[in-house]
């Protein structure tokens, strides 16, 4: 009776622990209530970072104590009837360190076993958040190690999140936070090359993307292109997501108006007229999630083939879904923006036919329309928000960045090779990648203009109820104008503090 007794004591110990434990990989081994499997661990996989440290696993055993095979020198280990403890010291080779572990449990001639994966990671890992957190970070393909801080929102810039409120850090962050608790895991969710190949493996991330003590750690492959990344919590919900940018070539910048610019779009891999890889990415007013534009060349007719949609996941797991959520229609802050944190490859539809606007939609309350998401420009506390889409130290062109004329016309733009070049500005390449347009219709399809339009979000709301302001190209003109915020336009960037 002692000795049941103990053996139960133990096991609501071990319950209560694997109820409560943040893991990088979790398992739900009970065939029945109130006994458990032959042998079952907390954790089949434990990540350390650079500086080593010390982790537990709860183990569980219906044949008493366990023995273990294949554990590395560079690990220590103590093990009793009920906890694993690990500990390294910090990892000095060049590469990272992992191991397979063996636990296996005998009771004269029944036997169970199970294994536990170790990593250690080693301090080639570049800090991309070492100058600072942002949404998007830049990358070179060909086999780079990278991490960054998985514990902040994008910025983590707590000035305002532009959705209005008394406190004036915004109803979100008053509501949500800019920090992340609770992660436990990292997931590739999607990736894409520029090829317009639908079918290759596209390696932009090379394997399984991970979480270790509050850092995201990669690997890139092969390919240049796109990827988003993820970080869970334990029962697998998506708390917030990166967009890491791997180009052709690292982007460059010009000067011009006052302003910095990057000399490409936001996600594009080069800024080759001509080639799809100058098109980039897609942006809803004010997310920091992007959409990934057409797959067809260039030179097809418009309306036809050329708009042809990319679910591309590659290696991910989370498809690109375009038109199947239209957005609950609140009049108020946060609106939509919680479920699009959750749902970062969903596309919203309008939330209410008064705004077209996929995060709220009222007419009567200013914060539904006039909400600055990826921050106020005409702002003295004006600085990168928590939604900004852009990388370190850039943000979303700001009205007024392209030096508009009269009734919104650009001067000094020469269209050609699908795009137009801006002469009389900073001399770069603006192509025209078409854009998504949550007016359409399932049978129509949400990609509009690939070869004959190009839409360029500013970070600046209109004052009424018309969306915001954005830059259009088109075969006859270029000029500045405003569009609902539930189409997703390309983003040229400039440097933040200009």
């Amino acid at each position: 009776m002692n000795l049941m007794k103990s053996f139960r004591i133990s096991y609501i110990l071990f319950i209560a622990f694997f109820c409560h434990a943040c893991t990088t990989v979790h398992k739900t081994e009970y065939v029945m209530p109130g006994w458990p499997e032959p042998l079952s661990l907390s954790e089949t996989q434990i990540n350390f970072p650079p500086e080593g440290g010390t982790k537990t696993i709860m183990v569980a055993s219906r044949y008493g104590q366990c023995t273990l095979d294949g554990v590395p020198e560079w690990l220590d280990y103590e093990l009793d009837s009920t906890k694993l403890v690990l500990e390294t010291s910090r990892n000095y080779s060049e590469e990272l360190l992992s191991a397979t572990i063996r636990i296996s449990a005998t009771d004269g001639e029944s036997s169970a076993e199970d294994t536990l994966r170790v990593i250690q990671f080693n301090d080639g890992y570049e800090d991309l958040s070492s100058s600072g957190t942002s949404n998007c970070y830049i990358v070179s393909p060909g086999g780079g190690s990278y991490r960054f801080i998985a514990t902040v929102k994008g910025s983590g810039n707590e000035v305002s999140d532009g959705t209005g409120g008394s406190s004036g850090l915004g109803v979100y962050i008053s509501s949500y936070g800019v920090s992340i608790g609770n992660a436990c895991s990292a997931q590739l969710l999607w990736e894409t090359v520029p090829d317009g190949d639908l079918t290759s493996s596209h390696d932009v991330i090379a394997g399984k993307p991970e979480f270790c003590d509050g850092y995201i750690y990669f690997r890139t492959g092969n390919h240049a292109g796109n990827a988003l990344i993820a970080v869970c919590d334990a029962s697998g919900e998506i708390l917030w997501s990166w967009h890491i940018w791997s180009p052709e070539t690292e982007p460059g910048t010009s000067e011009y108006n006052g302003y910095t610019w990057l000399n490409r779009n936001l996600g594009a891999s080069n800024n080759e007229p001509g080639d799809i890889g100058n098109r980039g990415l897609l942006y809803q007013w004010g997310r920091k999630d992007p959409f990934i534009p057409s797959p067809a060349p260039y030179g097809e007719n418009y309306g036809g083939a050329s708009d042809r949609q990319n679910n591309s996941i590659g290696d991910g797991t989370l498809a690109q879904d375009f038109i199947s959520y239209n957005g609950l229609p609140y009049d108020e802050a946060p609106g939509n923006i919680p479920y699009s944190v959750r749902h970062p490859a969903t596309y919203i539809n309008f939330a209410g036919y008064q705004s077209h606007d996929w995060y709220a939609y009222s007419y009567e309350d200013n914060v539904a329309f006039q909400s600055f998401l990826w921050g106020d420009p005409a702002s003295s506390e004006y600085s990168k928000s928590i939604f900004d889409p852009c990388p370190p130290g850039y943000v979303v062109a700001p009205d007024g960045a392209f030096a508009k004329g009269d009734a919104g016309t650009l001067q000094g733009w020469k269209a050609d090779n699908y795009g137009y070049y801006w002469e009389s500005g900073n001399g770069d390449y603006f192509p025209m990648p078409g854009y998504l347009s949550g007016t359409m219709s399932d049978s129509q399809g949400p990609l509009v203009g690939c070869g004959a339009i190009g839409a360029y979000w500013l970070s600046t709301p209109s004052s009424d109820s018309s969306g915001s302001y954005f830059v259009q190209l088109n075969t006859a003109q270029a000029v500045q104008l405003r569009s609902y915020k539930v189409y997703a336009f390309s983003i040229r960037c400039v440097k933040e503090g200009a």
